[in-house]
């Protein structure tokens, strides 16, 4: 069966600064085990797991027999977890299998203390939840194919215009949990891709936890501080999603430069939204040129070398016009 990955975002060190600052944080409500949206885990302490595969299935199943004081059926879920860890190994780069094999060991050994009767909170759950999203995002997640990820990094758009309308319907908590979930796949590319475009991703997505942590203790009530945070997150993934495209581009993989570059084309396009649609029009026109290019290379049949580096190049100065990064302490 196809395999996704599971996701988690803390943002508890982010919410520790705030509430150094600017007093307690207002109280959350104990939703251990459970969420309104059941693709969702909240795991406490602003941990957010997305159910999309086995090992969050897992795991979500132990959270909620332990919360429903069913240690044996929590010892069965975690074990099933540290199954499927185990069994992906093999597909993780061989720097990365020892941490695997440490994390599926870790809740192999919680499923002994819960199997003995011995007692295991939420708390020390949630930590080997958390050790096993590391690893996953990590090592595994790397690994997996298109199919896969495309859908995923795409619903980040979603969360934060989830999130700019619960900030102007003056909901922050709701808006903390919609930025939340959208930092946790903002990490979840920045894993993925690597290199230079990965530490892009991360500056990110740590812009976005800092949105968080702020709305989570009423300090985000304008939705227009959300703006540029936003645009600097699409423009960091059409940027990943465009030197993807090079790079297929340059191993003779013409099918997959241009799905890459479509992505990259949307997410240009979900920036401009954000920053009120303004782009002048050769930047339009390259947007308009990259899609175009972007449908050719999937379909054929192939361009020239010399018009696809036009393309690359045009559409990449268009991208780079909209960083408009958030002001220190956003």
């Amino acid at each position: 069966m196809t395999t996704r990955c599971l996701l988690v975002v803390a943002i508890g060190s982010a919410l520790s600064i705030v509430s150094a600052c600017g007093g307690a944080p207002p109280p959350v409500a104990d939703t251990s085990g459970s969420s309104a949206d059941d693709s969702w885990i909240f795991g406490g302490e602003d941990v957010w797991i997305p159910i999309v595969d086995p090992l969050g299935e897992s795991l979500g199943d132990a959270s909620r027999a332990l919360a429903g004081k069913r240690p044996a059926d929590a010892a069965a879920a975690l074990r099933d977890g540290a199954a499927f860890l185990d069994a992906e190994t093999e597909r993780v780069a061989p720097e990365g299998r020892p941490k695997v094999r440490r994390a599926a060991g870790a809740l192999t050994a919680l499923a002994d203390k819960l199997d003995k009767g011995a007692p295991v909170s939420v708390q020390t759950l949630n930590t080997e939840m958390r050790e096993a999203y590391s690893v996953d995002v990590d090592y595994r997640w790397a690994t997996v194919d298109a199919t896969e990820w495309m859908p995923m990094v795409q619903l980040t758009h979603d969360h934060l215009e989830a999130a700019r309308e619960q900030l102007a319907a003056k909901r922050p908590a709701e808006a903390a949990t919609e930025l939340g979930k959208a930092a946790a796949l903002l990490r979840l590319e920045a894993g993925r891709v690597g290199g230079a475009e990965r530490k892009a991703i991360e500056a990110a997505w740590f812009e976005v936890r800092q949105l968080a942590a702020k709305a989570q203790v009423g300090a985000l009530t304008d939705a227009a501080r959300l703006q540029p945070v936003a645009a600097h997150a699409c423009q960091t993934l059409a940027q990943a999603h465009l030197a993807g495209a090079e790079r297929f581009w340059a191993e003779h993989q013409a099918a997959p430069s241009g799905q890459l570059l479509d992505l990259a084309v949307k997410e240009f396009e979900r920036g401009l939204i954000w920053i009120g649609g303004q782009a002048d029009p050769a930047a339009r026109q390259a947007a308009e040129n990259a899609r175009r290019l972007a449908a050719a290379l999937d379909a054929g049949p192939t361009p020239a070398d010399s018009e696809v580096a036009t393309v690359f190049d045009e559409f990449s100065t268009a991208v780079a016009a909209l960083d408009i990064r958030p002001q220190p302490g956003v």
